[in-house]
């Protein structure tokens, strides 16, 4: 039996806040096709992820939003499932170049 869209989710928020993430849902009025959740990592890294049904794929306006975030230099994936979702979200903690440096007001 193929794991339900709102399963595949529940388990990655849960995953996502046992490493620490703020996990919020998006639900936009007037903006279709972004993502469904929005991951901040602790180090202030940002991660949309779309989660989709088990063997199904986003539709081409997330398609389309999808390619506009990566352009605006976002991390995005979408996934039907918790462990794909995961290594991505390990892959972009790697990724030290995109970690948020605090500067001191003068």
């Amino acid at each position: 039996m193929a794991r339900l869209e709102s399963s595949i989710e529940s388990s990655l928020r849960k995953a996502w806040m046992k490493r620490g993430a703020l996990v919020i849902k998006i639900n936009p009025l007037g903006f279709a096709g972004l993502p469904d959740r929005l991951v901040i990592a602790p180090n202030g890294m940002v991660l949309w992820c779309e989660v989709k049904r088990v063997g199904k794929e986003p539709r081409p306006l997330q398609v389309r939003v999808m390619k506009l975030l990566i352009k605006w230099k976002q991390w995005v994936c979408w996934t039907d499932n918790v462990e794909d979702a995961m290594m991505y979200y390990d892959r972009m903690l790697e990724n030290r170049r995109w970690r948020v440096k605090w500067t001191k007001k003068r």
